[in-house]
C-alpha cells in the first residue's frame, strides 16, 4: 500500500510539473505571437492619417496598440484606409485645425470625443 501512494503521489507531482511547464510554454508563446502582431500593426498604422490623428489628439500610438482590442483597432485602421474624406483629412492634418473639428471622420467618436 505505501508503495502504491508512492507511484501516486510521484505520478502527480510529474504531471503537475508537465502542466506547469505547458502553462509557462504556453504563455509565453501567446506574449511572443502578441508583441509580434502588435509590431505588424505599428507598421500599418505608420503612415496613416490615423496615426497623425492620434498624434494631433495627444495619444501615443504604441499605447493606442497595446490598450485597445485587436478588433477595434483592425475597424479603425479599416475605416482610415477605406475613408472618402481623404482630402479634408490631410488639409486638416497639414493645418491647425484642432482636433475637435474632426467630426468628418469615421473614427471620429471611438477615437477622439470622449
Amino acid at each position: 500500500m505505501e508503495t502504491l501512494s508512492l507511484i501516486i503521489s510521484l505520478l502527480f507531482v510529474v504531471l503537475f510539473g508537465y502542466f506547469l511547464v505547458r502553462m509557462v510554454w504556453s504563455i509565453g508563446t501567446n506574449l511572443i505571437h502578441g508583441r509580434r502582431l502588435r509590431r505588424q500593426l505599428r507598421a500599418q498604422l505608420m503612415g496613416m492619417p490615423l496615426e497623425q490623428a492620434l498624434a494631433r489628439a495627444g495619444a501615443n500610438p504604441d499605447l493606442y496598440l497595446h490598450e485597445r482590442q485587436l478588433h477595434e483597432i483592425d475597424r479603425e485602421m479599416r475605416n482610415c484606409a477605406g475613408c472618402s474624406a481623404t482630402q479634408e483629412c490631410h488639409t486638416a492634418l497639414e493645418t491647425a485645425v484642432p482636433i475637435e473639428k474632426f467630426d468628418f471622420c469615421p473614427n471620429y467618436a471611438a477615437l477622439f470625443k470622449r
